[in-house]
Parts: structure tokens; sequence; C-alpha cells
């Protein structure tokens, strides 16, 4: 510190010099780190020694570091157009020493003279010692600097919090189409299909989840499951309420439908359908020569025309072909096996149309490979084949999904199906 310019000056107390020579050395590490240094460090080595650009040490760091050069100007603009601050005054608290007593009580006991206060820039008002407006000015000065930091701090943690927060609410990263699986209630039994959503699913994975639902029996039944078969049971014994009414009756129909909507799709059909009979001959939509159906699922998925037909807040139409005049020798028992087979059918169609996804080209595609055009693909197999061994053991009675017909219509995607696909299909 001899080298300073205020260093050749007499007067400066010991405690002071240890004060300045504190700041000098903050300064010149944070300099040496190529760091910026505090604001309040540079302004009282401005109060102690003057400029410290004028220190040669201090004067090669800051040609060295920009940001700390740019920052001593704007301080030095700042000071040159207020009045300097005054001195501090020495420290209360003691300063360790080497001198013995007697001469440290002789130097405490000496006359103290405060160094005197170098002039910067052209008409540059010095501060007059004591003087109340200035320390107030001062006192001003550093308030409003620590109100600005303060400010700034507390916008950047506002903006690191929003930063987190928006980060936290954002939805995890999820596999396209959407997976769903089996889930159950173990207070009442009851299981769903979770995370099903409309128009959001893969074939394969419908296909999947329908199979472990539909495999199981005896204890593994869930309780909409178990009541299901017990009410089709029932239904077919002594119809309901022990009257049994017409075959062709879409009451009777629309009650099978929710049994088979417990028994085999988990409920996942519930309130989306609607069931109706048809009379006369009527084109089914799947061919273009017109091929006579037993039924039709009209879904989503289906042409605009047939979609026109669909009720208004429903998601499916199920059209079943009435056979009480196109095949009088068939007793009502007969038309009413191929009715529940029927229905079960285009129950089937009506669960992928509607939950299974074609947003883009790939979902298209994958439609294409498991679905195929007229609906009865490797997954519909699969599934369909499911349900058919799950009739006999849940039903008691067996029903004939009608898959190899269905399969053999379209000619064109039966010549995609390799052998040993079509040796899982079963027939």
């Amino acid at each position: 510190m001899s080298s300073s310019p205020a260093a050749s000056q007499s007067g400066p107390t010991k405690e002071a010099m240890i004060s300045a020579s504190t700041v000098y050395r903050r300064i010149n590490d944070k300099l040496k780190s190529g760091l910026v240094p505090r604001t309040a460090d540079i302004e009282e080595y401005f109060r102690l020694f003057g400029d410290p650009i004028e220190h040669n040490s201090l004067c090669k760091n800051y040609k060295q570091n920009p940001d700390a050069k740019a920052q001593l100007d704007r301080i030095r603009e700042r000071l040159d157009s207020t009045p300097m601050m005054a001195a501090p005054t020495a420290p209360k608290y003691h300063v360790p020493s080497t001198r013995s007593n007697s001469k440290r009580k002789a130097s405490d006991n000496a006359e103290v003279k405060e160094p005197t206060l170098k002039k910067r820039g052209p008409g540059r008002p010095s501060a007059k010692k004591g003087s109340k407006k200035a320390k107030a000015e001062a006192k001003e000065e550093q308030e409003e600097v620590l109100q600005s930091f303060e400010e700034e701090i507390v916008e950047k943690t506002h903006h690191t919090a929003k930063q987190i927060l928006n980060a936290n609410n954002q939805p995890p990263h999820e596999l396209h189409p959407r997976q769903i699986q089996l889930s159950r209630n173990w207070i009442d039994g009851s299981e769903s299909f979770q995370g099903l959503l409309l128009g959001a699913h893969s074939a394969a994975n419908l296909c999947t989840t329908l199979q472990t639902f539909v495999s199981r029996r005896g204890i593994h039944l869930s309780s909409a499951q178990r009541i299901g078969v017990e009410s089709y049971r029932e239904e077919r014994r002594n119809g309901r309420f022990g009257y049994i009414g017409p075959t062709e009756d879409e009451e009777t129909i629309a009650r099978y439908y929710e049994f088979f909507n417990d028994i085999f799709f988990c409920g996942s059909l519930s309130g989306l359908c609607v069931v109706k009979f048809y009379r006369g001959v009527e084109q089914s939509g799947h061919g273009a020569d017109g091929f006579d159906d037993l039924g039709l699922a009209i879904t989503p998925v289906t042409g605009r025309t047939h979609r026109k037909e669909i009720p208004d807040g429903y998601a499916a139409l199920i059209k079943i072909k009435d056979q009480a005049n196109n095949s009088p020798l068939l007793s009502e028992e007969a038309r009413l096996q191929c009715y529940l087979s029927t229905l079960l059918h285009e129950m089937l169609h009506v669960y992928f149309g509607v939950y299974e996804c074609l947003c883009g080209e790939k979902c298209r595609e994958r439609h294409a490979d498991e679905i195929g055009i007229n609906g009865h693909g490797k997954s519909w197999q699969f599934a369909a084949l499911a349900l058919e061994e799950a009739t006999l053991p849940l039903l008691g009675e067996s029903l004939d999904l009608s898959r190899r017909i269905s399969f053999e219509y379209d000619a064109l995607y039966m010549k995609t199906v390799d052998a040993e696909t079509r040796a899982r299909f079963r027939f």
C-alpha cells in the first residue's frame, strides 16, 4: 500500500490502513479471478485513495477484465455527478498489534489526523467535515443501490421459481398410442381398463388387454363378471321376470348387450352404442358388391355415409338383421343363438372402432396391418378367438363369431398374412 497516493500523506490511522488493505485485497482477488468486484468495495476504495485505476497492480488487472473496467467507469461517472462521501471514521474495535503496551498506549493517546480527501475531476465539490447534507446524500445513495439490488434478486428468484413450476406442471412423456392395462379395486372387486380413452390406443394393445381379461375363470373373475354371468344365464332360462318375450325385441337384445359388456369388455362399452334390428336386405357397407351380412357395426371409422346413422349422444350403432322373415324355418331359439353370436361379433368391432387411434399416417398404417380394410385383421381375429373360447365356460353355451368367413371375405388382406399367423387363428 506504500505506493498508493494516499500513503505518502500523513494522517491515516492504523485502523483505516487495515480497512483499506482489506478492501484492496478483496478487489484485487476478484480481478485476478476474472470476476467483477463488489460495488461497495470500489466505492470504499474511492473514499480512501481515489481512483483505483491509478494503482499499478489494479490498473493492470482492470485492463485484463473488460467487465470490471466498465463497472468502474459507471461508478466513476456516478461519483463525479454527486458530492463525495466523507471518509469513514476509525473502527471502534481493537486492532491487534505487535508493539509493546507502552508504545501502544502512547500511540493511542496521540492526536489522530484524518486523511484529506482527494478532489476528483474539475469542479468536483468536496464534502466538508461533518457535513450532514453529504452524509444524508451518501446514505440515500446507498439505500437506492441496495433497493435496486434487492429488486433484481427478487425478480430473478421469481423467474427461477416460475421456470421450476412450469417444468413440474408439464405432463410426463407418454408413449403413443396410449397404453392401457387392467386395474382392480381390491375393496369391492371391480375392475377397469386403466388409461382407456376414446381413439387413443393401438389395436394390438386393445387386443392383448381384452385377451387377458376374458382368459380368467372361476374365482379370478371380477364382481361385475360374476353378476353378468348369473344375469345372462337367468335371462336365457326364464327370460325377464319369468317372461320370455319375442326374439326380435330390441329391449331384450339391449339387455344381452349389457351382459356381454360386463362379462367380456370390462364395462368399456357402457353407454357408447345402440343396438337395433333391421328388416329386409340391406347392404352392410363392408364390400362393393353389397354382401348381405348378419349384422353391421357403424363406428367413427366407418364411411361418412354410414356414420350419419349413429344416433345423437352415442359413438356407435349395431344393426342386426331380422331373421324372422328371411329364415322362417329357424326356431326362435336358433334365431336368438344367431343374434347373440352376431351381437358379440359386432361389439368387438365397436370396441376397436371406438378406442383405436387413427391420428396420423403411422397409426393408419398400423391399423391397416392389425385390423385390415374390412375390420377382420389379426388383432380382431386373436380377440375374437379369445371370446369364442370364453363363451362356453362362462355362458354355458358356445357362440360362433364367424371368424373364418369374415377373414376369407377380405381376399387382399388374406394374402398378406403368413402361414404361421393363420395357424394361430385355428381355422
